[in-house]
């Protein structure tokens, strides 16, 4: 079996490679200052033409680049679990378009709100209907990692719309996908890929175990690799663990991420290492969710782009790595580029757009869709509805304005030139959003159609409403302050008689204080990857501030029947009660209390 990987992943020389390596590592130098270490390949038919490193694996130690470098794939591990899925489909042991609710143990999902059937087709297409999961995803202890059943039990999200109807990317969905490949093997999911897949194609240097446990060889050689921010700062807490471990677990070498990518894309008329027949890789490759104007959006899994022919993708990011995947069904065209610095996506695409070729979306033209027609705000459908963390989506809305010409639209400074009928493309290669295509529902605009997440078209009114409360609860806390400063001044420098109503009020409003920063410590707790559990108490606190302020309108309501209250001293009290609404508003709104 290893002879034949050899073979599938052979190195050879280009013609055409002095002029692409000029190219590709002057990319690499130019972006330099954003970049600490990368590993980049490219192969055609089934074998690795080019190879290029660059950077360092530890800056501060001097330690390079190289083909032995241990890097984390991300998200890009789910490829591994639509290609086992794809095995157990070959076997006769899975079906690709049936319910998957049988295959998992008794009344295992427990927040589905609709009954339409979740196939293993919904699963890779990411439009099975669930919100985004981020409970307790990550772990800087590998000891507090569950078994995957617990860890999918634990993390389940709300299921929000209708299976088939929305696209959001689910790492959940594709954690679920690897649950079911254990339950029909009866072995772990990252024994099942090591025997499976690893095994067949020589990859001796690459583990999908949670912790590598399997592999304490390669978890020492990745110890030795630091990870960095996209400003070459070095991430101390890099090493990270999740326990849905087949949707982000994945590190190896690049050239064994290079055997991965030839056995997608073996010589013609042969049959890949991975499946018995020819016929199984062409279905798993063959497209499986089309965007409104019938292009291809993903194939079983796999993301799609147009460029000189049909490109197959898959992207991850890790706690400071990046990885992405390119390969051609169509021209056995391959390139990867692996990285130790986090979130370099967008580089990685440009670099795609340098050695495969810009993607094609169609004549720019004119036509129907107008910019005025297209503009307004649009919500991403990857959204946590479950917990406070949904407030991540709720202030990151795509607000697009039309520009002077019916064909152009605008948003966060790119510029959108209408490409075709409700197609608009940035004009600048450095757009989150690159292309949109927009979505028609009886001839109106109904929202986006892009790669991994939809978005959906809302009312002006939602975005001002939620910008309005934050506003309120920005100038709240200078508000507080300033009462209860003045408060205490005239205390000290009038010394006035005791007044019930002042109590009630200064209490309140060092209430809200005391709220105010209890969030602040929640939000900032929650971006250190401390356990879901471990915040427990912050919810509960803000939860409290409902029966807080019920009690503070009966206590003033009784202070007020005993005795005659200034009208300055009821602005005064009426102002702390506006604070506390405030308050409650926005723990109600961004669900601050689970």
């Amino acid at each position: 079996m290893l002879a034949t990987a050899a073979i599938i992943c052979a190195v050879f020389p280009s013609a055409s490679a002095y002029a692409s390596q000029v190219d590709v590592n002057a990319f690499l130098r130019e972006n330099g200052s954003y970049l600490s270490g990368a590993a980049v390949m490219r192969l055609e038919d089934g074998a690795v033409s080019q190879e290029w490193y660059y950077g360092s694996a530890d800056i501060e130690n001097g330690k390079p680049i190289d083909r032995d470098t241990i890097f984390e794939w991300g998200s890009a591990t789910e490829m591994l679990v639509w290609i086992s899925a794809m095995q157990l489909a070959e076997d006769g042991a899975l079906k690709l378009d049936e319910d998957i609710r049988p295959l998992l143990p008794e009344g295992f999902l427990k927040k589905l709100k609709y009954g339409d059937p979740i196939t293993v087709l919904n699963l890779m297409n990411h439009n099975a209907g669930w919100g985004d999961a981020t409970k307790d995803i990550y772990t800087l202890w590998p000891e507090k990692t569950l078994n995957l059943e617990s860890s999918l039990i634990k993390m389940e999200p709300l299921q929000i719309y209708p299976p088939g109807r929305v696209c959001a990317y689910s790492t959940y969905g594709a954690a679920i996908a690897g649950f079911i490949v254990e339950r029909i093997s009866s072995v772990p999911f990252y024994e099942y890929a090591a025997e499976n897949i690893f095994k067949k194609l020589g990859m001796l240097e690459t583990t999908v175990h949670p912790t590598q446990g399997d592999r304490p060889d390669l978890a020492a050689r990745r110890s030795l690799v630091k990870a960095y921010t996209g400003f070459r700062a070095y991430m101390a807490n890099n090493r990270v663990y999740t326990s849905m471990y087949p949707a982000g677990s994945a590190m190896g070498s690049a050239l064994d991420a290079a055997k991965f990518l030839c056995a997608l894309t073996p010589p013609e008329g042969e049959a890949s290492p991975l499946f018995k027949s020819k016929e199984t890789l062409d279905k798993l490759l063959a497209p499986s969710l089309y965007y409104p104007d019938g292009a291809v959006k993903n194939a079983h899994g796999f993301w799609a782009e147009q460029r000189n022919a049909l490109f197959l993708s898959h992207g991850g990011d890790a706690a400071g790595f990046s990885s992405c995947f390119w390969f051609s069904p169509e021209t056995r065209e391959s390139l990867l580029m692996l990285s130790n610095t986090a979130g370099k996506s967008m580089l990685a695409n440009r670099l795609a757009d340098i050695i495969l070729g810009p993607e094609i979306i169609g004549s720019e033209a004119k036509g129907e869709g107008t910019a005025e027609e297209i503009s307004g705000v649009y919500f991403s459908a990857r959204q946590d509805a479950d917990t406070y963390q949904g407030i991540i989506y709720k202030l990151s809305p795509v607000i697009l304005t039309a520009q002077s010409e019916d064909s152009a639209l605008s948003w966060l400074g790119s510029n959108y030139i209408q490409q075709a009928p409700y197609i608009f493309k940035a004009e600048d290669e450095y757009s989150a959003l690159p292309l949109l295509r927009f979505v028609l529902e009886d001839g109106a605009v109904t929202g986006i159609s892009s790669p991994y997440e939809d978005y959906i078209k809302t009312p002006m009114l939602l975005p001002l409403a939620e910008y309005f409360l934050l506003l309120a609860y920005a100038f709240t806390i200078p508000a507080i302050i300033i009462c209860l400063a003045a408060s205490g001044l005239r205390k000290a420098i009038r010394k006035p008689a005791k007044s019930p109503m002042r109590v009630i009020r200064n209490s309140a409003n060092f209430i809200c204080l005391l709220l105010i920063m209890n969030t602040a410590i929640l939000l900032i707790r929650g971006l250190s990857l401390e356990s879901y559990s471990s915040l427990a108490p912050h919810f509960i606190i803000n939860a409290c501030s409902i029966p807080i302020f019920a009690a503070y309108l009966i206590a003033c309501r009784l202070v007020r029947a005993m005795s005659d209250v200034k009208k300055s001293e009821l602005f005064l009290t009426i102002t702390a009660g506006l604070h506390m609404v405030v308050i409650i508003a926005a723990v109600a709104a961004f669900q601050l209390w689970k």
